[in-house]
């Protein structure tokens, strides 16, 4: 009877959707029947349509918390990058295994990493435990960074997230080391006579939570405070490590000098992590391993000519991995040799570890720039495109090369003009000083309207203090040196329609790796860099997050300036996928990696005449 009942009720014809739910079988039936009738006649009054759900925040599909999710959305982020979508739900579900991150610049790798820290409970060996005395803070992870301005942006990004209301000081979060505490003898009588108080520096954190979620800072303050006690590595969870390649270069394998020098000199993110490694291991109880482990994880331990003095013993080996926490390396040009590097330190899980790379492309500069150069002469004499200012092979021409051009003019119908200029000889040409290159950066933001720039010198002669004289001696031009919060809204202000003035940042070439300066429009880099990895990074300040932007590179002629750009430019601008790889068919503009820009002969004239006063 009850099969039957099944089958009848199969062939009646059921509304689409969910049965409803503690309904008799007799009313079910029966309405089941009329809809056939109901459905050939429409309805009087239409339907009351449902109220409609808020949508949820897009990062909740990633696994992360709706609170978090939602303050993200609060910030104009609205859904994650293809890197985000990845990282973050492999750092949740896979709590010991160590992760290798390569994209391109503004990918949100570093964003990426500090969401997913936030979103993770504290380890238990964090909570499992009574918290420590006053003056030692005991993290749940650790993000090291190369320089302090990025620690710093990190930590805008945390108080972005987390509301003043509910979180009015965020100790509980994430504290900074990047700075000396102050010692006794010299600054506390001088803080007493300001505050009117006497100041305890025993805790050099300054702080009231002892357990806080994140600790931020660079390798050199971060090892200082596990040597003098102050930061208790015992209970970590994951070691971040952001610009890897830059904190640990891979040794070279054919400059035997450098080599000898990396092997005898540990980098101090290297002694941070033997340091660290050290404290978990006679916190687990395997201090007997600590001789057969001394150099294990520093360059030392790579020797060729000790390989066998170093060879590590199975159970010290097992013991390494078994207290290791859990590595996460980022960085935009983390080729295979940093990869490989990372593996011979001992820092990444032979048999655990991941790489994550979403572009499935080698380096890359983030498409929405345009990549612009500028080869500038001796006293302005000329500004060319960067093809214009390459050295010529002909070595062997015995015709000297022809005059620079002048600023004199000749009366021509009445209307006095420039000369025509004659072709320079890039090879004997004169390189600009400083007051040429601020002269040109000058000129360019004044003929394109720019608001908002960013100054890196990579040349070694130049410094930030010089820079930013020379570029505030011009009308109209607010110039810093320090990447802050408050000097990138500064920025915004200073340029009006009534008074178009432009704001510039100066940074060094290794300050400004990381930084996210969403105000400036333009990077200029003053000199070309050493390689294609430098050039990304230095690039990469601008078009981040699929915004545009403008990457402008001031060189001299000659091999140290244009020669080097254009090698560099050469070997970036390669196109994916496996026509490229055959040198097949033609690059379209958005398959290239690397979008240049050739300037017009009317835009170098005014850049050349501008930038006076």
């Amino acid at each position: 009877m009850y099969r039957l009942a099944a089958r009848a009720l199969s062939r009646l014809p059921l509304r689409a959707g969910p049965l409803p739910q503690n309904r008799p079988l007799g009313a079910l039936s029966l309405r089941a029947a009329s809809t056939t009738a109901a459905a050939a006649e429409p309805p009087s009054t239409p339907p009351t349509p449902p109220h409609a759900a808020p949508a949820k925040p897009a990062f909740t599909r990633l696994g992360v918390r709706r609170p978090l999710a939602q303050a993200i959305a609060d910030t104009g982020i609205a859904e994650p990058t293809p890197l985000q979508a990845e990282l973050i739900p492999l750092l949740a579900r896979a709590p010991r295994r160590d992760v290798i991150v390569r994209d391109a610049t503004g990918s949100g790798k570093t964003y990426a990493a500090t969401v997913a820290l936030l979103n993770l409970s504290p380890p238990a060996a964090a909570t499992s435990v009574p918290p420590p005395p006053k003056g030692t803070v005991r993290p749940a992870h650790i993000i090291v960074v190369p320089h302090a301005d990025l620690a710093e942006q990190i930590q805008g990004w945390i108080r972005d997230l987390l509301p003043a209301d509910k979180f009015p000081s965020l100790d509980p979060i994430v504290q900074l080391a990047v700075t000396d505490p102050p010692a006794p003898e010299d600054a506390e009588p001088v803080l007493e006579a300001a505050l009117g108080k006497p100041l305890s520096t025993t805790d050099p954190w300054g702080a009231s939570c002892t357990t806080p979620h994140i600790v931020i800072g660079t390798p050199a303050k971060l090892l200082a405070r596990v040597f003098d006690g102050s930061l208790d590595v015992t209970a970590i969870g994951t070691l971040a490590m952001d610009e890897i390649d830059q904190l640990t270069p891979p040794i070279p394998r054919f400059d035997h000098q450098r080599a000898s020098v990396r092997r005898r000199h540990a980098r101090p993110v290297e002694a941070l992590v033997q340091a660290i490694m050290a404290a978990r291991l006679r916190s687990a109880g395997h201090a007997e391993y600590l001789d057969a482990l001394e150099h294990y994880g520093t360059p030392a331990a790579l020797a060729s000519e000790s390989v066998a003095e170093h060879r590590i013993p199975p159970p010290a080996r097992k013991a390494w991995l078994d207290v290791k926490p859990r590595i996460l390396a980022l960085s935009a040009t983390a080729s295979a040799s940093v990869r490989n590097h990372l593996h011979a330190l001992g820092w990444m899980h032979p048999r655990n570890a991941a790489f994550l790379n979403t572009s499935k492309i080698g380096p890359a500069a983030p498409k929405a720039s345009r990549h612009e150069a500028l080869v500038v002469f001796a006293g302005k004499a000329a500004v060319v495109n960067l093809a214009d200012g390459l050295s010529k092979p002909e070595d062997n021409d015995p015709t000297p090369p022809p005059p620079p051009p002048t600023a004199q003019s000749r009366k021509r119908g009445g209307k006095p003009t420039r000369d025509p200029e004659p072709a320079i000889d890039p090879r004997r040409a004169a390189l600009p000083d400083l007051r040429d290159l601020c002269s040109t950066v000058v000129a360019y933001c004044r003929a394109r309207r720019v608001a908002s720039a960013l100054v890196i010198p990579v040349v070694p002669d130049l410094g930030v203090s010089q820079v930013v004289a020379g570029l505030a001696s011009f009308y109209g031009v607010s110039a810093s040196w320090r990447v802050t919060r408050h000097a990138e809204r500064a920025a915004k202000v200073h340029h009006t329609e009534a008074n178009p003035a432009v704001a510039m940042t100066v940074i060094s070439a290794n300050g400004a790796r990381g930084l996210d300066l969403a105000s400036a429009s333009h990077v200029f880099l003053l000199g070309a860099p050493r390689d294609s990895a430098e050039y990304l990074h230095l690039a990469g300040r601008v078009g981040r997050m699929g915004k545009t932007g403008t990457v402008v590179s001031v060189v001299g002629p000659g091999l140290g300036g244009a020669d080097r750009l254009h090698a560099i430019w050469h070997s970036l601008a390669v196109r994916s996928g496996t026509k490229a790889a055959e040198g097949e068919g033609e690059a379209d503009d958005g398959d290239r990696l690397l979008q240049t820009v050739e300037l017009d002969a009317e835009f170098l004239a005014k850049v050349r005449d501008g930038g006076s006063i």
